[in-house]
């Protein structure tokens, strides 16, 4: 088995983007004049490169996508390859955040808060899905039996899908609640060594949103992506849970 070339390439441009964002969040360099050969050059210095690298980084992220979907099924549920294709979204989504934070601060602490703050995250959305799993598994199993289906498997999995839908809420509304703080609130912003912006706001905030939604989104699309089915056996396991949940 071998992956095509067009995957390879998207996946050079990857590692590519990320060593760029990486470097500059970290103020190792300043982008100028941008020479394109024949075509010309380009004087992006007063361009807003955050912007620009989150538009590079999306394509990125896209055409990673598209390569890897036109692959045959055989590489597709190949566990090297699926192995280096999550490699590289991981990449992305930690170059989306570094990006984040040097709009709060441009220095090699960038990606020490970025670390810190993934580990956190999955931490708290650890706890988050168990703890409420316990709390609403009770409460799914009073109200089911209430309509004649009394399957414990059943009742189990669909409190782990609620408190996991209920945690990303939270994750989600804290998040919109802090970048209209940082926006509407000058107090709060004086805090911050860099002079934040409307536009840095808006990107610290979408950038983060995007990428706590990737995270918890992943079991789905991955799932869809790494192992695709066909409409027939997508029925009969439907078909299967429904039966196992009247049990």
């Amino acid at each position: 088995m071998e992956i095509s070339e067009g995957y390879r390439h998207s996946r050079k441009l990857v590692t590519m983007l990320c060593a760029l964002t990486a470097a500059w969040s970290a103020a190792q360099f300043d982008l100028g004049v941008v020479n394109f050969g024949s075509i010309g050059s380009v004087d992006i210095t007063h361009a807003s490169i955050p912007l620009l690298l989150s538009i590079a980084l999306l394509y990125a992220l896209i055409r990673s996508v598209i390569e890897y979907a036109m692959q045959s099924q055989d590489i597709r549920e190949w566990s090297l390859a699926r192995s280096d294709f999550m490699l590289s979204v991981w990449l992305l989504r930690g170059s989306t955040l570094l990006l984040a934070a040097s709009q709060v601060e441009r220095s090699p602490n960038a990606l020490a808060f970025v670390i810190v703050g993934i580990i956190v995250f999955l931490t708290l959305a650890y706890m988050l899905q168990r703890f409420g799993t316990l709390a609403l598994m009770p409460i799914m199993i009073h109200i089911r039996e209430k309509e004649g289906r009394r399957n414990l498997a059943s009742r189990a999995i669909e409190s782990f899908y609620f408190a996991k839908f209920y945690s990303l809420l939270i994750f989600v509304l804290s998040i919109i609640f802090t970048g209209l703080l940082l926006y509407f609130n000058s107090s709060v912003r004086s805090f911050f060594s860099i002079n934040l912006t409307g536009i840095s706001i808006l990107l610290l905030t979408i950038s983060t949103l995007i990428v706590v939604v990737s995270i918890y989104t992943e079991e789905h699309w991955s799932e869809l992506l790494f192992h695709p089915s066909c409409p027939k056996d997508m029925e009969s396991e439907d078909q299967g849970y429904h039966e196992s949940d009247n049990a």
